[in-house]
Protein backbone atom coordinates (compact mmCIF):
# COMPACT_ATOMS: atom_id res chain seq x y z
CA UNK A 1 0.00 0.00 0.00
CA UNK A 2 1.27 3.70 -0.26
CA UNK A 3 3.28 5.33 2.18
CA UNK A 4 3.12 8.88 1.21
CA UNK A 5 2.31 10.92 4.55
CA UNK A 6 -0.61 12.80 4.23
CA UNK A 7 -0.43 16.65 2.88
CA UNK A 8 -0.95 19.04 5.80
CA UNK A 9 -4.95 20.04 5.44
CA UNK A 10 -5.64 23.24 4.56
CA UNK A 11 -6.94 26.01 7.21
CA UNK A 12 -10.52 26.85 6.81
CA UNK A 13 -12.54 30.09 7.15
CA UNK A 14 -14.16 27.82 10.55
CA UNK A 15 -11.19 27.40 12.36
CA UNK A 16 -9.45 30.82 12.24
CA UNK A 17 -9.52 30.96 15.61
CA UNK A 18 -6.64 28.98 17.61
CA UNK A 19 -7.81 26.04 19.64
CA UNK A 20 -6.11 26.07 23.27
CA UNK A 21 -4.08 23.03 24.25
CA UNK A 22 -7.02 22.63 27.29
CA UNK A 23 -9.77 22.08 24.65
CA UNK A 24 -8.11 19.71 22.15
CA UNK A 25 -6.49 17.97 25.10
CA UNK A 26 -10.27 17.20 26.87
CA UNK A 27 -11.46 16.32 23.73
CA UNK A 28 -8.83 13.63 23.26
CA UNK A 29 -9.69 12.01 27.25
CA UNK A 30 -13.26 11.95 26.05
CA UNK A 31 -12.56 10.47 22.38
CA UNK A 32 -10.12 7.77 23.85
CA UNK A 33 -12.63 7.37 26.71
CA UNK A 34 -15.14 6.26 24.00
CA UNK A 35 -12.72 4.54 21.23
CA UNK A 36 -11.88 2.19 24.13
CA UNK A 37 -15.48 1.62 25.43
CA UNK A 38 -14.30 2.19 29.28
CA UNK A 39 -17.63 2.56 30.36
CA UNK A 40 -19.03 -0.21 28.61
CA UNK A 41 -16.23 -2.77 29.70
CA UNK A 42 -17.56 -1.42 33.47
CA UNK A 43 -21.17 -2.01 32.89
CA UNK A 44 -20.74 -5.45 31.48
CA UNK A 45 -18.13 -6.37 33.63
CA UNK A 46 -20.26 -5.65 37.10
CA UNK A 47 -23.90 -6.64 35.28
CA UNK A 48 -25.65 -3.72 36.57
CA UNK A 49 -28.53 -1.72 34.64
CA UNK A 50 -27.62 0.18 31.78
CA UNK A 51 -26.18 3.69 32.81
CA UNK A 52 -26.68 7.36 30.81
CA UNK A 53 -23.13 7.48 30.93
CA UNK A 54 -22.25 7.88 27.14
CA UNK A 55 -24.30 10.94 27.90
CA UNK A 56 -22.95 12.08 30.97
CA UNK A 57 -19.40 12.03 29.28
CA UNK A 58 -20.59 14.06 26.23
CA UNK A 59 -22.00 16.46 28.30
CA UNK A 60 -19.31 17.10 30.14
CA UNK A 61 -17.06 17.07 27.37
CA UNK A 62 -19.86 19.59 25.56
CA UNK A 63 -19.85 22.44 28.71
CA UNK A 64 -16.14 22.30 28.68
CA UNK A 65 -15.05 22.82 25.22
CA UNK A 66 -17.77 24.83 23.36
CA UNK A 67 -17.18 28.30 25.77
CA UNK A 68 -13.70 28.12 24.88
CA UNK A 69 -14.28 27.64 21.06
CA UNK A 70 -16.14 30.27 18.51
CA UNK A 71 -15.84 28.24 15.94
CA UNK A 72 -19.21 27.00 14.39
CA UNK A 73 -18.52 24.97 11.20
CA UNK A 74 -20.81 24.03 8.89
CA UNK A 75 -21.66 21.09 6.33
CA UNK A 76 -25.17 19.87 5.43
CA UNK A 77 -24.08 16.46 6.69
CA UNK A 78 -24.81 17.85 9.96
CA UNK A 79 -28.42 19.24 8.73
CA UNK A 80 -29.53 16.02 7.05
CA UNK A 81 -28.05 13.64 10.51
CA UNK A 82 -29.97 16.18 12.51
CA UNK A 83 -33.01 15.75 10.25
CA UNK A 84 -32.80 11.84 10.58
CA UNK A 85 -32.26 11.94 14.34
CA UNK A 86 -35.44 14.16 14.92
CA UNK A 87 -37.52 11.58 11.82
CA UNK A 88 -36.16 8.31 14.05
CA UNK A 89 -37.23 9.66 17.33
CA UNK A 90 -41.05 10.96 16.39
CA UNK A 91 -41.87 8.64 14.32
CA UNK A 92 -41.11 5.46 16.68
CA UNK A 93 -43.07 7.27 19.41
CA UNK A 94 -46.15 7.71 16.93
CA UNK A 95 -46.28 4.26 16.66
CA UNK A 96 -49.22 2.41 17.13
CA UNK A 97 -47.83 -0.60 18.12
CA UNK A 98 -44.79 0.93 20.41
CA UNK A 99 -43.22 -1.07 23.12
CA UNK A 100 -41.53 1.81 24.81
CA UNK A 101 -42.92 5.42 25.57
CA UNK A 102 -41.77 9.08 26.44
CA UNK A 103 -40.88 7.67 29.94
CA UNK A 104 -38.78 5.19 28.84
CA UNK A 105 -35.25 6.07 29.79
CA UNK A 106 -33.41 3.22 28.21
CA UNK A 107 -34.70 4.10 24.85
CA UNK A 108 -34.32 7.74 25.62
CA UNK A 109 -30.13 6.91 25.81
CA UNK A 110 -30.70 5.01 22.54
CA UNK A 111 -31.84 8.20 20.55
CA UNK A 112 -29.61 10.09 22.39
CA UNK A 113 -26.73 7.70 21.73
CA UNK A 114 -27.41 7.78 17.77
CA UNK A 115 -27.13 11.83 17.95
CA UNK A 116 -24.10 11.71 20.00
CA UNK A 117 -22.41 9.20 17.58
CA UNK A 118 -23.15 10.92 13.89
CA UNK A 119 -23.59 14.59 14.85
CA UNK A 120 -22.03 15.73 18.37
CA UNK A 121 -18.90 13.76 18.56
CA UNK A 122 -18.12 14.64 14.93
CA UNK A 123 -19.10 18.24 15.90
CA UNK A 124 -16.92 18.57 18.84
CA UNK A 125 -14.18 17.44 16.46
CA UNK A 126 -14.28 20.46 14.25
CA UNK A 127 -14.41 22.39 17.36
CA UNK A 128 -11.51 20.88 19.30
CA UNK A 129 -9.28 19.53 17.04
CA UNK A 130 -7.02 22.19 14.37
CA UNK A 131 -6.29 21.00 11.12
CA UNK A 132 -2.82 19.90 11.22
CA UNK A 133 -3.55 17.86 14.26
CA UNK A 134 -6.02 15.94 12.42
CA UNK A 135 -3.35 13.26 11.54
CA UNK A 136 -2.29 13.25 15.48
CA UNK A 137 -5.61 11.91 15.73
CA UNK A 138 -5.87 9.64 13.55
CA UNK A 139 -2.83 7.90 13.94
CA UNK A 140 -3.93 7.65 17.94
CA UNK A 141 -6.89 5.92 16.64
CA UNK A 142 -4.93 3.57 14.79
CA UNK A 143 -2.72 2.68 17.85
CA UNK A 144 -5.74 1.90 20.08
CA UNK A 145 -6.91 -0.58 17.18
CA UNK A 146 -3.85 -2.38 17.29
CA UNK A 147 -3.81 -2.29 21.17
CA UNK A 148 -7.58 -3.86 20.86
CA UNK A 149 -6.21 -6.22 18.16
CA UNK A 150 -3.93 -7.53 20.37
CA UNK A 151 -6.69 -8.08 23.68
CA UNK A 152 -8.73 -9.49 20.98
CA UNK A 153 -6.05 -12.67 20.06
CA UNK A 154 -5.32 -13.11 23.82
CA UNK A 155 -8.88 -13.12 24.52
CA UNK A 156 -9.44 -16.11 21.90
CA UNK A 157 -6.97 -18.63 23.57
CA UNK A 158 -7.95 -17.14 26.93
CA UNK A 159 -11.94 -16.56 26.88
CA UNK A 160 -12.69 -17.94 30.46
CA UNK A 161 -10.55 -15.60 32.00
CA UNK A 162 -12.34 -12.13 29.89
CA UNK A 163 -15.64 -14.01 29.97
CA UNK A 164 -16.93 -11.16 31.85
CA UNK A 165 -16.86 -8.75 29.10
CA UNK A 166 -16.97 -11.10 25.89
CA UNK A 167 -20.92 -11.58 24.59
CA UNK A 168 -19.96 -14.74 23.06
CA UNK A 169 -17.29 -17.55 24.57
CA UNK A 170 -14.60 -18.44 22.12
CA UNK A 171 -14.31 -15.26 20.08
CA UNK A 172 -12.11 -12.18 20.23
CA UNK A 173 -14.33 -9.01 21.03
CA UNK A 174 -11.22 -6.46 22.17
CA UNK A 175 -12.35 -3.55 24.26
CA UNK A 176 -16.01 -3.64 22.52
CA UNK A 177 -18.03 -6.66 23.86
CA UNK A 178 -19.90 -8.04 20.54
CA UNK A 179 -17.48 -9.58 18.30
CA UNK A 180 -19.23 -7.81 15.26
CA UNK A 181 -18.33 -4.22 16.82
CA UNK A 182 -15.36 -5.17 17.34
CA UNK A 183 -14.68 -6.25 13.36
CA UNK A 184 -16.80 -3.78 12.08
CA UNK A 185 -14.71 -0.86 14.07
CA UNK A 186 -11.04 -2.41 13.11
CA UNK A 187 -12.02 -3.05 9.74
CA UNK A 188 -12.81 1.39 9.77
CA UNK A 189 -8.82 1.51 11.62
CA UNK A 190 -7.80 -0.47 9.05
CA UNK A 191 -8.80 2.33 6.39
CA UNK A 192 -7.65 5.08 8.62
CA UNK A 193 -3.91 3.58 8.62
CA UNK A 194 -4.28 3.68 5.19
CA UNK A 195 -5.54 7.56 4.67
CA UNK A 196 -2.75 8.78 7.60
CA UNK A 197 -0.01 6.04 7.13
CA UNK A 198 3.35 6.21 9.29
CA UNK A 199 6.03 7.39 7.97
CA UNK A 200 8.32 4.07 8.39
CA UNK A 201 6.66 1.07 5.61
CA UNK A 202 7.74 -2.10 8.27
CA UNK A 203 5.39 0.03 11.11
CA UNK A 204 2.45 0.56 8.45
CA UNK A 205 3.02 -3.37 7.59
CA UNK A 206 3.10 -4.30 10.95
CA UNK A 207 0.31 -2.03 12.41
CA UNK A 208 -2.26 -3.76 9.49
CA UNK A 209 -1.04 -7.29 9.90
CA UNK A 210 -1.92 -7.18 13.53
CA UNK A 211 -4.92 -5.43 12.65
CA UNK A 212 -6.35 -8.03 10.55
CA UNK A 213 -5.30 -11.12 13.03
CA UNK A 214 -7.92 -9.16 15.63
CA UNK A 215 -10.33 -8.85 12.47
CA UNK A 216 -10.09 -12.63 12.26
CA UNK A 217 -9.95 -13.43 15.65
CA UNK A 218 -13.59 -12.47 16.07
CA UNK A 219 -14.63 -15.46 13.44
CA UNK A 220 -17.11 -13.05 11.96
CA UNK A 221 -18.00 -14.09 8.21
CA UNK A 222 -18.83 -10.38 7.84
CA UNK A 223 -15.27 -9.23 8.56
CA UNK A 224 -13.83 -11.07 5.71
CA UNK A 225 -16.17 -9.59 2.96
CA UNK A 226 -16.13 -6.22 4.67
CA UNK A 227 -12.35 -6.52 3.52
CA UNK A 228 -12.60 -7.54 -0.12
CA UNK A 229 -15.57 -4.52 -0.66
CA UNK A 230 -13.30 -2.36 1.41
CA UNK A 231 -10.35 -2.75 -0.20
CA UNK A 232 -12.06 -3.38 -3.78
CA UNK A 233 -13.55 0.24 -3.61
CA UNK A 234 -9.76 1.45 -2.05
CA UNK A 235 -8.59 -0.06 -5.85
CA UNK A 236 -10.95 1.55 -7.79
CA UNK A 237 -10.90 4.93 -6.10
CA UNK A 238 -7.01 4.90 -5.83
CA UNK A 239 -7.59 4.85 -10.10
CA UNK A 240 -4.10 3.67 -10.37
CA UNK A 241 -3.58 0.02 -11.69
CA UNK A 242 -0.88 -0.60 -9.57
CA UNK A 243 -2.93 -0.03 -6.13
CA UNK A 244 -5.76 -2.26 -7.89
CA UNK A 245 -2.92 -4.98 -7.81
CA UNK A 246 -1.87 -4.33 -5.17
CA UNK A 247 -4.99 -5.25 -3.44
CA UNK A 248 -5.96 -8.05 -5.08
CA UNK A 249 -2.80 -9.48 -3.93
CA UNK A 250 -3.30 -8.35 -0.30
CA UNK A 251 -6.86 -9.96 -0.32
CA UNK A 252 -5.21 -13.26 -1.80
CA UNK A 253 -2.83 -12.73 1.31
CA UNK A 254 -5.35 -12.17 3.48
CA UNK A 255 -7.57 -15.44 2.64
CA UNK A 256 -4.67 -17.43 2.51
CA UNK A 257 -3.43 -15.98 6.11
CA UNK A 258 -6.78 -16.52 7.31
CA UNK A 259 -7.03 -20.32 6.69
CA UNK A 260 -3.70 -20.56 8.70
CA UNK A 261 -5.11 -18.93 11.36
CA UNK A 262 -8.01 -20.91 11.80
CA UNK A 263 -5.40 -23.59 13.18
CA UNK A 264 -4.26 -21.20 15.80
CA UNK A 265 -8.01 -20.47 16.87
CA UNK A 266 -8.81 -24.19 17.01
CA UNK A 267 -6.02 -25.02 18.95
CA UNK A 268 -7.47 -22.82 21.42
CA UNK A 269 -10.43 -23.14 24.74
CA UNK A 270 -13.59 -24.17 22.76
CA UNK A 271 -17.01 -24.48 23.16
CA UNK A 272 -19.77 -26.04 21.56
CA UNK A 273 -20.50 -22.69 19.81
CA UNK A 274 -17.28 -22.43 18.92
CA UNK A 275 -16.59 -25.27 17.43
CA UNK A 276 -19.74 -24.41 14.65
CA UNK A 277 -18.38 -20.77 14.25
CA UNK A 278 -15.00 -21.64 13.37
CA UNK A 279 -16.02 -24.75 11.14
CA UNK A 280 -18.27 -21.78 9.48
CA UNK A 281 -16.09 -19.82 9.31
CA UNK A 282 -13.05 -21.91 7.39
CA UNK A 283 -16.20 -22.97 5.14
CA UNK A 284 -16.25 -19.47 3.92
CA UNK A 285 -12.64 -18.93 3.56
CA UNK A 286 -12.90 -22.25 1.07
CA UNK A 287 -15.73 -20.45 -0.33
CA UNK A 288 -18.79 -22.55 1.10
CA UNK A 289 -21.51 -20.22 2.30
CA UNK A 290 -23.05 -22.38 5.15
CA UNK A 291 -26.15 -21.83 6.65
CA UNK A 292 -27.26 -21.03 10.39
CA UNK A 293 -29.84 -22.94 10.73
CA UNK A 294 -33.76 -22.36 9.49
CA UNK A 295 -34.35 -20.26 12.89
CA UNK A 296 -30.74 -18.14 13.04
CA UNK A 297 -29.81 -17.07 9.28
CA UNK A 298 -30.13 -13.61 8.96
CA UNK A 299 -32.04 -14.26 5.99
CA UNK A 300 -34.86 -15.61 8.12
CA UNK A 301 -34.31 -12.84 10.65
CA UNK A 302 -34.94 -10.36 7.12
CA UNK A 303 -37.86 -12.11 6.18
CA UNK A 304 -39.64 -11.91 9.82
CA UNK A 305 -38.83 -7.94 9.66
CA UNK A 306 -40.06 -7.71 6.33
CA UNK A 307 -43.34 -9.37 6.68
CA UNK A 308 -43.94 -7.11 9.56
CA UNK A 309 -43.61 -3.94 7.84
CA UNK A 310 -45.69 -5.23 4.90
CA UNK A 311 -48.47 -5.31 7.06
CA UNK A 312 -47.90 -1.24 7.37
CA UNK A 313 -45.15 0.00 5.04
CA UNK A 314 -45.57 4.12 4.81
CA UNK A 315 -45.99 4.28 8.65
CA UNK A 316 -43.48 3.13 11.80
CA UNK A 317 -45.22 0.71 14.26
CA UNK A 318 -43.21 2.44 17.24
CA UNK A 319 -40.51 2.03 19.18
CA UNK A 320 -38.88 -1.35 19.95
CA UNK A 321 -41.16 -3.30 17.48
CA UNK A 322 -38.77 -4.76 15.64
CA UNK A 323 -37.03 -5.95 18.36
CA UNK A 324 -40.28 -8.09 19.20
CA UNK A 325 -40.75 -9.56 15.45
CA UNK A 326 -38.32 -12.57 15.47
CA UNK A 327 -39.68 -15.22 17.40
CA UNK A 328 -36.09 -16.55 18.79
CA UNK A 329 -33.39 -15.10 21.64
CA UNK A 330 -34.35 -11.56 23.27
CA UNK A 331 -33.20 -8.69 21.38
CA UNK A 332 -31.84 -9.95 17.96
CA UNK A 333 -34.11 -7.58 15.70
CA UNK A 334 -34.22 -8.02 12.16
CA UNK A 335 -30.24 -7.64 11.99
CA UNK A 336 -30.72 -5.09 9.30
CA UNK A 337 -30.45 -1.53 10.21
CA UNK A 338 -32.77 -0.26 7.35
CA UNK A 339 -35.51 -2.90 8.19
CA UNK A 340 -35.00 -1.55 11.68
CA UNK A 341 -35.52 2.23 10.74
CA UNK A 342 -38.34 1.50 8.32
CA UNK A 343 -40.58 -0.83 11.35
CA UNK A 344 -40.00 1.18 13.83
CA UNK A 345 -40.18 4.80 12.81
CA UNK A 346 -41.81 4.33 9.40
CA UNK A 347 -40.74 4.86 5.34
CA UNK A 348 -40.01 8.97 5.72
CA UNK A 349 -37.57 7.44 8.80
CA UNK A 350 -35.69 5.14 6.05
CA UNK A 351 -35.08 8.00 3.43
CA UNK A 352 -33.82 10.25 5.75
CA UNK A 353 -31.45 7.61 6.77
CA UNK A 354 -30.29 7.06 3.32
CA UNK A 355 -30.04 10.66 2.62
CA UNK A 356 -27.42 10.82 5.53
CA UNK A 357 -25.71 8.21 4.18
CA UNK A 358 -25.88 9.42 0.41
CA UNK A 359 -24.29 12.61 2.22
CA UNK A 360 -21.27 10.95 3.55
CA UNK A 361 -20.59 9.44 0.63
CA UNK A 362 -20.57 12.29 -1.07
CA UNK A 363 -18.62 14.19 1.48
CA UNK A 364 -16.21 11.55 1.40
CA UNK A 365 -16.19 11.53 -2.84
CA UNK A 366 -15.36 15.37 -2.81
CA UNK A 367 -12.00 15.10 -1.48
CA UNK A 368 -9.56 16.58 -3.05
CA UNK A 369 -6.68 14.79 -0.63
CA UNK A 370 -5.55 11.90 -3.08
CA UNK A 371 -3.68 10.08 0.08
CA UNK A 372 -7.22 10.18 2.36
CA UNK A 373 -10.22 9.69 -0.47
CA UNK A 374 -10.06 6.45 -1.30
CA UNK A 375 -9.75 5.11 2.06
CA UNK A 376 -12.56 7.65 3.03
CA UNK A 377 -14.76 5.94 0.42
CA UNK A 378 -13.85 2.38 1.48
CA UNK A 379 -15.20 2.97 4.92
CA UNK A 380 -18.43 4.94 4.15
CA UNK A 381 -19.20 2.32 1.33
CA UNK A 382 -18.32 -0.47 4.21
CA UNK A 383 -21.16 1.81 7.00
CA UNK A 384 -23.69 0.90 3.60
CA UNK A 385 -22.88 -2.80 4.09
CA UNK A 386 -22.92 -3.02 7.65
CA UNK A 387 -26.08 -1.59 8.14
CA UNK A 388 -27.35 -4.88 5.91
CA UNK A 389 -26.12 -7.19 8.53
CA UNK A 390 -26.73 -5.50 11.97
CA UNK A 391 -29.66 -3.28 13.53
CA UNK A 392 -27.60 -1.79 16.16
CA UNK A 393 -23.91 -0.21 14.97
CA UNK A 394 -25.01 3.27 15.89
CA UNK A 395 -25.78 2.66 19.37
CA UNK A 396 -22.07 1.39 20.31
CA UNK A 397 -20.40 4.56 21.78
CA UNK A 398 -17.23 3.81 20.02
CA UNK A 399 -18.63 4.31 16.49
CA UNK A 400 -18.82 8.01 17.88
CA UNK A 401 -14.86 8.97 17.37
CA UNK A 402 -15.22 6.42 13.76
CA UNK A 403 -17.62 9.05 12.79
CA UNK A 404 -15.93 11.79 13.62
CA UNK A 405 -12.56 10.86 12.12
CA UNK A 406 -14.19 10.34 8.92
CA UNK A 407 -16.43 13.37 8.51
CA UNK A 408 -13.38 15.66 10.29
CA UNK A 409 -10.83 13.88 7.44
CA UNK A 410 -13.63 14.72 4.82
CA UNK A 411 -14.40 17.93 5.83
CA UNK A 412 -10.86 19.23 6.11
CA UNK A 413 -10.01 17.90 2.42
CA UNK A 414 -13.26 19.43 0.78
CA UNK A 415 -12.74 21.67 -2.32
CA UNK A 416 -12.67 25.66 -1.19
CA UNK A 417 -15.69 27.60 -2.00
CA UNK A 418 -15.02 30.22 -4.56
CA UNK A 419 -11.46 28.81 -5.08
CA UNK A 420 -10.12 29.53 -8.97
CA UNK A 421 -10.53 26.25 -10.71
CA UNK A 422 -7.57 25.13 -13.02
CA UNK A 423 -8.65 23.82 -16.30
CA UNK A 424 -7.32 20.26 -16.73
CA UNK A 425 -5.51 21.19 -20.06
CA UNK A 426 -3.75 24.54 -18.91
CA UNK A 427 -0.25 24.01 -19.83
CA UNK A 428 2.40 23.99 -16.81
CA UNK A 429 3.68 27.80 -15.95
CA UNK A 430 7.50 27.39 -16.60
CA UNK A 431 9.75 29.17 -14.36
CA UNK A 432 11.77 32.15 -15.18
CA UNK A 433 15.43 31.58 -15.36
CA UNK A 434 18.18 33.44 -13.33
CA UNK A 435 18.45 36.95 -14.30
CA UNK A 436 22.31 37.17 -14.74
CA UNK A 437 24.15 40.42 -12.78
CA UNK A 438 24.55 43.03 -15.07
CA UNK A 439 22.21 41.21 -17.83
CA UNK A 440 19.21 41.72 -19.78
CA UNK A 441 15.84 40.62 -17.35
CA UNK A 442 15.33 36.64 -18.63
CA UNK A 443 12.19 36.11 -21.26
CA UNK A 444 9.89 32.96 -21.56
CA UNK A 445 9.25 31.62 -24.64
Amino acid sequence: MPGVPMAPMPARRAQEYPVPSFVFWTYMAFYLLAFFNLTGIYISAYKIESLPIQPVTFAVAFLLIMPLVRKKPGHIYFTIANLYCIVFAIGGFLGPDRLAGFSDKVLWQLILKQWINIVGVPMLMLRAVNPEKVPMVVKATVIAAVIGSLFSLIQVRMYSTFARIIAEAGRGSGFWINPNSCVQILSFCLFFSLAVPFKSKSVNLIVRGIIVLGMLSTLSRTGVLLMIIGFSVYGIAAKRVRVVLQVAVVLVVVMVAASVFVGYLSQGQQTKGTAKRLARFSGLLRGQVQSEGPDNDRSALWKYGWDAIMREPFFGRGHRFMDAVVPIGTGIGPHNYYLYVWGNSGILALLAWLAFLAVLVHMCYKCTDPQIRPPLLAISTMMFMIAMVDHSFLNGQSFGPIFATTVTMAYYARPQKGAARVPANMPPVRPLPPRRPGGPAPSVR
